[in-house]
């Protein structure tokens, strides 16, 4: 069993977007780079306290902080990375005439991915926190850095990359460089660490401050407040440590890897929530139009990221045709006790993207519906690696209304409501329905609903073979009873895989 703890960093969109600590954006030469220790300590202490059905206790969250912090600085292994800069303007004040000019640095690590290795080997209730821990986190850096966090149990650095260790550990922030400087053409980067003296609550609070929460004390202060009422340029428990980059891991452009042979691993996702704004309320009717502009936004992106085609996302095959049996992303709208529309969850039942589909879905940043002016803001909440299904039960009831598909050209009647729901439950493979009653809606809504649906037009063509437009059709709010527990996770009917149908057990 290794004595060390090598946590992987995968930089979901390929960059590493952070700043150095203590630098404003109007003094950095460049962003953070190698990445700070410091700066995962924190998020890891952030995920604990963000964490409310976490069952650890402090000792064990300061506990499992400080032995990765007392093992030193950590060996980080890096591949060569490039820098790079977006520059844009602050919108400009209302009343006001001067434009504030932004300035965004970031890495562009090649493979997107970095590894810190701590030499201290946890014990196995430390070990399964960090993992706990590590999970939650969604990005390190800023929030445009996303990322995935793991432990690995490699004990040596991939191919093409590089060990990078500290050669001082109180390097000098003058202009007097190190004496064994001058006989080298490598890079020296200093790079924010723990101190030997290292407590856990050093990363949120100073001493002699409120570093925990209680209901008589209230929050405590933010750290960055502290200092600088204090006039301390670096937390307590910090200290700056010099590390040395290997000639040529710092380049000017990470050139373009052949895709010949190149394989990626998918990337494991059961679900994706999302919270929906609006400066207006998103009414149930456009249930249906909301998941479509969603769904048609994370196709346009995937398809600016790559020219392969998407079967998860669009639900077609290459040739257009419909893909069946239901194995491709679900777009769920979510509704608030009122009946809005107030959030998106993209539930992927093959449980795996790849990591340009990831990237769609996480890209899609405004949606419009329905002609409105007030554009819908689109805030990624969490990525779920694997979701728990819920238990089978024998009564489920809708939490959107239900659609009943629209009856085939072949068939001489439209059937009847009960029909339709046996039919949409024919079609997932469960049994009749014991009994069927309308139910009422949320927040006064009666059994009855009006949606914007699909319909398709017979006999014109377009990229796909047919084209649709939006029509309005009654749908239902349902409660299903059956002989014995089944398990309805998936939508039925009608525009199932944008929300129309949803049930939960009761």
């Amino acid at each position: 069993m290794s004595n060390a703890t090598v946590i992987e960093v995968e930089l979901l969109a390929g960059r590493y977007h952070a700043h150095i600590w203590g630098e404003s954006q109007f003094a950095m030469a460049g962003p953070e780079w190698p990445p700070s220790p410091w700066r995962l300590l924190r998020a890891l202490a952030s995920a604990w306290f963000s964490d409310t059905g976490l069952s650890s206790e402090k000792e064990d969250r300061d506990r499992l902080l400080e032995n990765l912090a007392h093992a030193g600085p950590p060996e980080l292994w890096l591949p060569k990375t490039s820098f790079h800069e977006i520059r844009y303007y602050q919108p400009v004040r209302k009343g006001g005439l001067d434009r504030v000019r932004h300035h965004d640095f970031f890495a562009v690590p090649e493979g997107g991915r970095f590894w810190f290795k701590f030499d201290v080997s946890l014990a196995c209730r430390e070990r399964c926190l960090l993992r706990r821990l590590l999970s939650r986190l969604r990005y390190l850096g800023r929030t445009e850095s996303r990322a995935r966090l793991r432990v690995v149990h490699d004990t040596e650095p991939p191919p093409r990359i590089e060990r990078v260790t500290p050669f001082q550990t109180e390097p000098s922030r003058g202009d007097q460089p190190h004496p064994e400087r001058s006989a080298t053409n490598k890079v020296y980067r200093s790079v924010l660490c723990a101190k030997e003296d290292f407590r856990a609550y050093h990363l949120w609070a100073v001493p002699n401050e409120c570093t925990e929460y209680t209901p008589t004390a209230g929050y405590p202060p933010h750290l960055v407040d502290t200092l600088l009422d204090h006039k301390m340029p670096l937390p307590p428990g910090a200290r700056w440590v010099e590390y040395e980059l290997p000639d040529g891991l710092i380049v000017h452009e990470i050139p373009p890897r052949s895709k010949v042979g190149e394989s990626r691993p998918p990337i494991n996702v059961a679900e994706i929530r999302f919270r929906l704004c609006r400066r207006i309320p998103i009414p149930l009717r456009l249930l249906i139009p909301v998941a479509r502009a969603f769904r048609d936004a994370a196709v346009a992106r995937h398809r600016a990221l790559t020219p392969e085609h998407s079967l998860t996302l669009t639900g077609r095959k290459p040739d257009g045709t419909i893909a069946r049996g239901h194995r491709h992303a679900y777009y769920l709208p979510r509704l608030s006790e009122t009946g809005a529309v107030e959030g998106l969850t993209v539930r992927v039942p093959q449980g795996s993207l790849t990591r340009e589909e990831l990237s769609a879905l996480l890209a899609v940043d405004h949606i419009r519906v329905d002609g409105s002016p007030y554009p819908i803001t689109v805030i990624p909440e969490a990525t779920i690696a694997e979701s728990t299904p819920p238990q089978p039960a024998r009564r489920w009831v809708s939490t959107t209304p239900f659609l009943p598909p629209v009856p085939r050209r072949s068939q001489q009647h439209r059937c009847n409501l009960e029909e339709a729901v046996l039919l949409s439950m024919e079609h997932l493979g469960l049994g009749r329905p014991a009994s069927l009653r309308r139910a009422p809606g949320p927040a006064g809504h009666g059994s009855i609903s009006p949606l914007l649906s699909h319909q398709y037009l017979v006999n014109v063509g377009d990229t796909y073979g047919r084209r649709w437009m939006f029509t309005k059709r009654s749908a239902f709010w349902l409660e299903l009873i059956f002989d014995y527990p089944v398990l309805l996770d998936l939508p039925v009917g009608a525009d199932s895989h944008f929300g129309a149908g949803q049930f939960k057990p009761c």
